[in-house]
Parts: structure tokens; sequence; C-alpha cells
């Protein structure tokens, strides 16, 4: 399993029911969560076999901005 983690500007916990809405679509996905104590309001995804850039690019579709930082 793989730890990805991207910078965002998501901005408050409000928009987590519409971020659900897109992490929901990837089966890839086992968990995830947003630190909204980071300056960087980090979006960590556990996952398996999910590449990065797909997920930003959903985000994106979605009018986020994510940028992979890493994966581990």
């Amino acid at each position: 399993m793989e730890t990805l983690k991207f910078m965002t500007d998501i901005n408050s916990p409000m928009e987590m029911s519409r971020i659900k809405s897109i992490l929901d679509k990837f089966s890839e996905i086992r968990e995830w969560k947003i630190d909204f104590d980071s300056i960087y309001n980090l979006l960590i995804v556990r996952a398996i076999n999910l590449k990065g850039p797909v997920l930003a690019e959903a985000l994106h579709r979605m009018g986020y901005n994510a940028t992979l930082l890493y994966e581990e």
C-alpha cells in the first residue's frame, strides 16, 4: 500500500463531503484525510496502485488544485 501526499487548496472541513464524493470513485483508495494543521492543507491518501496524477486531475476537474508532493 502506498501513501500519497498532495498539497491542496482545500481550505475548510466544510468541503469534506465534496472531496469524499470525488475520492469515493477510486476503488484503489483505502483511507484518506486532510491535514488542515499543515500549511499545505495536505491530502494524505493510502491506496493500492493509484497514480497520483490521476487523482490530482480528478480533483482539478472539480475545481481544486492538488500537487503530488511524494509517494511512500
